[in-house]
C-alpha cells in the first residue's frame, strides 16, 4: 500500500520515509501542500489521481497549512475516502479540533514515536481496505443492477412482441368464425363464443350444404395456446373444404 508523506521538513520526511519503508509500505513524498496537490492532480483537468492509501500530513507548513490541505482533499469525491493522519508538533486542542473537523482520521505528535505511528497507520490502512472493498461491492452491484435492468427491458420488449403476435393470431382465428347471426331459407342461427384465452383449440362453423341442408360443426382441440390453435385452424380448413366440396 502507498503512503503520501507531506512535510516541509526534509529531516521529518526522511524519518517518516524510513519508518514507512521498514514497515513494508511504499511511499511518495511532498514538501508542501501544493506539491501534494500536484501529485494528486487536484488542480489539473480531468479526474484527480488515485493510488494513495493513506496520507501523513504535517499541520504546520508555509503557504497552505495541513488542515487547509485536508479540507481541499476531502472536498473531492474520488479522494475523500483516503484516511489522513495529521503529524504535528503542536498539541493544542484547538488545532486538533480543526483537524478532525476537516475530516482527518487521526494524529501523531512530534517527535515521532515509531510504535504509535505504525499502530495508527495500520489502523488507517485497515479502514481503507474495508472502504475499498465496500466501494468495489457497490460498483459490482451497480453493474449487475444495470445489467439486470437491461435484461428486464429486453425481456419486456420480447414479451410485448409475443403478446402482439398472439393477439394478432387470435384476431385471425376469430375471423374464421361465421357471422353471429346466420339466416338460411328455412333456418336462423345465433351463437355465442367465449374463448378462455386469446388463442386456443375451439372453433365452430355453419355452412349451407345444399338448398335443403345446413351443416354445423363445433370442436375442441385438447390443450391451449398456439399449438392447439394451429391444429384447430387446420381442422377447420379441412372440414370447410370437405363440406364445400360436397356442396359442389
Amino acid at each position: 500500500m502507498t503512503i503520501l508523506i507531506v512535510d516541509d521538513s526534509a529531516d521529518n520526511r526522511l524519518l517518516l520515509e524510513t519508518l514507512v519503508e521498514e514497515a513494508g509500505y511504499s511511499h511518495v513524498s511532498a514538501k508542501s501542500a501544493s506539491e501534494a496537490y500536484r501529485y494528486l492532480k487536484i488542480n489539473e483537468p480531468g479526474e484527480p489521481a488515485s493510488g494513495i492509501d493513506c496520507i501523513l500530513m504535517d499541520i504546520m507548513m508555509p503557504e497552505i497549512s495541513g488542515i487547509e490541505a485536508v479540507r481541499t482533499i476531502k472536498k473531492i469525491e474520488s479522494l475523500r475516502d483516503i484516511p489522513v493522519i495529521m503529524v504535528t508538533a503542536k498539541s493544542e486542542d484547538q488545532d486538533l479540533i480543526q483537524a478532525f473537523e476537516a475530516e482527518a482520521m487521526d494524529y501523531v505528535t512530534k517527535p515521532i514515536h515509531e510504535v504509535q505511528l505504525l499502530t495508527r497507520l495500520k489502523s488507517a490502512l485497515s479502514l481503507k481496505r474495508e472502504m475499498d472493498a465496500r466501494k468495489e461491492r457497490e460498483r459490482e452491484l451497480t453493474v449487475l443492477g444495470n445489467q439486470l435492468m437491461e435484461k428486464n427491458l429486453q425481456l419486456s420488449s420480447a414479451l410485448n412482441e409475443i403478446r402482439e403476435d398472439i393477439e394478432a393470431a387470435g384476431r385471425i382465428q376469430r375471423s374464421l368464425l361465421p357471422e353471429k347471426k346466420e339466416k338460411f331459407p328455412s333456418l336462423s342461427v345465433e351463437w355465442y363464443f367465449e374463448p378462455c384465452s386469446t388463442v386456443g383449440g375451439d372453433l365452430l362453423n355453419i355452412l349451407q350444404i345444399d338448398k335443403d341442408h345446413v351443416g354445423f360443426y363445433l370442436f375442441d382441440v385438447c390443450g391451449h395456446g398456439v399449438q392447439a390453435a394451429l391444429l384447430a385452424v387446420s381442422i377447420n380448413r379441412l372440414l370447410s373444404a370437405w363440406i364445400g366440396g360436397a356442396n359442389l
